[in-house]
């Protein structure tokens, strides 16, 4: 008979082999198996990996079950730095689900756990949290101001691609289409010059729901038809149903 630890193990390594065939609701639900199984940081974690997962398949209201248990478990053996993490994840799950409010202090809060730390990197993801939640918000200029920020050369290429990203579609979104449509080129640059595959999929996503708001329904089928050339691996995340969407809408505009 196997204890909990050892089965807990088990759960966790079903839960890689999940993740490696692109099946993450069955990975959160071994994630989840294994946090039942342990106690404290370990605990944690596997619930905090389960709430990852749920979010990569689009679950994103499943996955607040998951963060509240790893927000319980750090109640008992704290670790700032997994908590901070909880805390990250916890706003942008809540930012899924359109609850913006929220959504902005556990971002902020993430934000500010994360520097007190010295984690810097790590706080401009809570950074671009905070921007997406005050865009919702209707507060554009300070979220304008954070993407910015982190769209400057010398911070990491992926929080450079996320802030351009979201730069861009705030700005399509405030009516102002060639920034949006330069800013998405730029992200598009830096993706390709790094070999970021998962930044191109998503930034030519980006540029096909663009193009089709301003009507340029050939061009958005371009970019929709290259954006899933490169999601193929990523065909369970939501930037690759938003995709498939608008090829499905665009054939009908243009039959």
């Amino acid at each position: 008979m196997l204890d909990d630890t050892k089965r807990a193990k088990q759960e966790v390594a079903a839960a890689y082999a999940a993740e490696t065939r692109g099946d993450y609701r069955a990975a959160a639900y071994h994630y989840s198996a294994s946090g039942e199984l342990v106690s404290g940081k370990l605990q944690a974690w596997s619930f905090h990996e389960a709430a990852v997962a749920f979010r990569k398949c689009g679950e994103s209201e499943q996955a607040l079950i998951p963060l509240q248990s790893a927000s319980d478990a750090m109640l008992r053996d704290k670790d700032p730095y997994q908590e901070a993490q909880i805390h990250l994840t916890f706003g942008n799950a809540l930012a899924d689900c359109k609850r913006w409010h929220e959504a902005t202090e556990y971002s902020r809060k993430s934000r500010h756990e994360f520097e007190s730390l010295g984690y810097i990197i790590e706080s401009h993801y809570g950074a671009i949290g905070e921007a997406c939640c005050l865009a919702a918000l209707g507060e554009h200029d300070a979220a304008a101001t954070i993407y910015k920020r982190l769209a400057k050369v010398g911070n990491p290429q992926e929080v450079r691609s996320q802030a351009l990203n979201n730069l861009a579609l705030l700005n399509a979104e405030l009516g102002n289409e060639t920034e949006a449509i330069d800013l998405v080129n730029e992200d598009l640059r830096l993706c390709k010059q790094v070999g970021d595959s998962f930044g191109e999929f998503v930034a030519n996503v980006n540029m096909a729901q663009i193009l089709a708001e301003l009507g340029r329904d050939h061009e958005a089928r371009s970019y929709t038809t290259i954006a899933l050339s490169l999601g193929s691996a990523y065909n369970k995340t939501p930037p690759y149903v938003i995709a498939k969407g608008l090829i499905a809408k665009n054939k009908n505009r243009l039959e």
